[in-house]
């Protein structure tokens, strides 16, 4: 993967990880737990973020946007998405960002000077897994240069372990013990 998909970034301090951290939020979860507080991020394809205020009818030859108001149902079906390339406006946006690998290197250098009392980067979700290649990589660099890891994880990625050499700190959410109330209620299983 050449580029992450990224929803949200933003500082945080020993809320997620030691010291003020800066969190990169990856796009994209396998799970669907009706209390995500970040569910922008759960679908790898990205979310239409819209604000109402701002919203133009004539932004969709499709009919979708009608007195401010977005008919997802169209958009499932658009292909072309025109509200967001040719018709571009602060109404309507797709919910990430993609940066390269040597952007966010670049970034979280020049940041460096900001990481006190023990902290570091933060890789978190949606499921910062879903993007595992890029997200290897990414932590391999971070260590070569000696900036603290965490990752913040739903443990479901069968190749986590291949991150621990790279991650100072790992965060694991584990939605429930019970295997079937947990594929009952995130739509996945506990076990990898």
């Amino acid at each position: 993967m050449e580029k992450a998909r990224i929803f949200q970034k933003g500082w945080n301090f020993s809320q997620d990880g030691p010291g003020n951290r800066l969190l990169y939020h990856f796009q994209g979860c396998n799970f669907s737990c009706p209390w995500c507080s970040n569910p922008e991020g759960i679908k790898i394809d990205g979310s239409l973020i819209v604000r109402k205020d701002k919203l133009l009818d004539s932004i969709c030859p499709w009919g979708a946007i009608q007195n401010n108001l977005l008919n997802r149902d169209i958009c499932i079906e658009c292909k072309e998405r025109v509200c967001l390339t040719k018709n571009r406006n602060q109404g309507i946006r797709l919910s990430y960002q993609e940066d390269s690998m040597n952007e966010l290197v670049s970034e979280v250098l020049k940041s460096r000077h900001l990481f006190y009392s023990g902290g570091g980067v933060t890789l978190t979700g949606g499921e910062p897994t879903v993007q595992f290649d890029f997200v290897l990589e990414f932590l391999t660099r971070l260590k070569v240069k000696q900036i603290n890891t965490v990752v913040e994880t739903n443990g479901s990625s069968n190749r986590l372990g291949k991150l621990f050499p790279y991650i100072d700190t790992l965060i694991l959410d584990l939605k429930h013990f019970d295997n079937e109330i947990h594929k009952k209620v995130v739509l996945y299983e506990n076990k990898v």
